[in-house]
């Protein structure tokens, strides 16, 4: 009953996924955005490759404050050819960071920082709230 299910299952979520992206790679205006959503989602989540190369600092949106960006790749030669720009940053909105800029840059202008992606993000969701590399703040109430 469990090899079953367990079979029946991968069969029958499968053919429903393989169904559900024809349709949708079928309907004229949702098929733009569903294909380009569809590869974002990827790119983001791949365990393969990694999003996010580093967490930098760049001078953002003017040139006295700076702003926590995320080193994503080289930019494209056309890009390259006409800016003279060398990386691209992805500067994320805060509290929701799935919206931002993508800034491209020279190497010269970002300041590389040691903190991971991961608490980087804690702190842009947090508004400030949490540090990299400190305790939650229920954390440290317990140790008090």
């Amino acid at each position: 009953i469990f090899l079953l299910g367990f079979f029946g299952r991968k069969l029958f979520l499968n053919l429903f996924l393989n169904l559900t992206d024809k349709i949708f790679s079928r309907i004229p205006l949702v098929r733009t955005i569903y294909r380009l959503s569809h590869d974002i989602t990827k790119a983001m989540f791949s365990d393969t490759k990694k999003t996010f190369r580093e967490t930098v600092l760049i001078p953002f949106p003017h040139q006295d404050t700076y702003s926590i960006g995320f080193v994503t790749a080289h930019i494209p030669a056309r890009f390259r050819e006409k800016t003279g720009t060398e990386i691209a940053v992805f500067v994320p909105t805060a509290p929701h960071p799935m919206s931002g800029y993508v800034l491209l840059t020279p190497k010269k202008m970002v300041v590389p920082v040691d903190v991971s992606v991961e608490d980087a993000f804690k702190f842009l969701i947090s508004c400030g709230v949490i540090h990299p590399g400190e305790a939650k703040p229920e954390e440290s109430k317990e140790k008090q």
